[in-house]
């Protein structure tokens, strides 16, 4: 249910339909494309925004979208023509939140969202978490990272071996009780 309507999610087609987008734990296999530019990378989920006639494309309206993207999110590159695959991991996964911000989700589900970045990039991306909660946007973060998970969440949901063993919400978000409901599968008392 999102905004109060309901939905049944077959494809990724729907989800985006509805308002949501899925930042994946695996970059290389399930986000980025190496071997094309970032503006391609930027624009792929919103390709009917710069649709023109005879099916042709806006190519410019799309190198500005990701010209913007590459800015807001400080993506070390030079250029939205640049192949992903010159960026480091932290920049590649810079794009991804940049692509998945342009499709304007309602709900944005990030599995794993600083895996394998360098300390800088993962400041910037805790940053950027930060600000598309603030911006109204409902934010799921799965994450092993407890510092994420007690400076980015109001509410943390821990599972253990496939079930759900404790809820903390406000003040009872607090790394020593995340930690023992994660390895015992107790909340502490």
């Amino acid at each position: 249910r999102i905004d109060g309507e309901e939905w049944t999610l077959a494809n990724p087609a729907d989800a985006l339909a509805a308002g949501m987008a899925l930042l994946s734990n695996d970059r290389l296999r399930e986000g980025i494309l190496l071997d094309f530019p970032l503006v391609d990378n930027v624009c792929l989920p919103i390709l009917g925004r710069f649709a023109r006639a005879l099916g042709l494309l806006d190519m410019a309206a799309m190198r500005d979208t990701a010209a913007r993207a590459i800015a807001r999110f400080k993506v070390r590159t030079t250029g939205p023509t640049a192949l992903a695959r010159t960026l480091s991991g932290g920049n590649q996964q810079k794009v991804l939140f940049a692509k998945w911000l342009e499709t304007r989700p309602k709900v944005f589900v990030m599995d794993e969202p600083t895996i394998g970045v360098d300390v800088g990039s993962k400041a910037d991306i805790r940053a950027a978490i930060e600000e598309i909660a603030a911006g109204g946007v409902g934010v799921v973060l799965i994450t092993a990272e407890l510092d994420e998970l007690t400076s980015l969440c109001d509410r943390v949901i821990v599972m253990f071996r496939g079930r759900l063993v404790a809820e903390f919400s406000g003040a009872a978000v607090e790394r020593a009780a995340i930690l023992h409901a994660s390895v015992s599968g107790l909340q502490a008392s």
